[in-house]
């Protein structure tokens, strides 16, 4: 695993395990986490992102749910499917990262 170059500030880089993103902790402590960490354009792409960050397989991060998409989100929602709300999906693995990182 590369490490990521140290920032100007004093702030800390983390890596996750096998770099799927890096965490930034402040001074203060607070990582960085979750949402905050997927720079994405749409929910969609902003969920496959955090279903990746969370060990998942969602395909190709490209906003597009497929197949696998759903599939990655069984592990955290039953029976996910297109009746699935994708904001609560991004809530929910939001704060499971952000619980696994801080």
């Amino acid at each position: 695993m590369a490490s990521a170059p140290k920032p100007a500030d004093d702030s800390m880089v983390l890596e996750v395990p096998d770099g799927l993103a890096t965490l930034e902790a402040q001074g203060d402590g607070v990582v960085a986490c979750g949402r905050a960490l997927a720079d994405e354009l749409t929910e969609a792409a902003t969920l496959q992102r955090l279903l990746k960050m969370a060990g998942a397989d969602p395909g190709p991060i490209d906003g597009f749910l497929g197949p696998k998409s759903f599939a990655a989100m069984d592990v955290f929602v039953e029976d996910a499917g297109w009746g699935t709300s994708i904001s609560n999906t991004i809530e929910l693995l939001d704060k499971h990262l952000c619980l696994v990182y801080n």
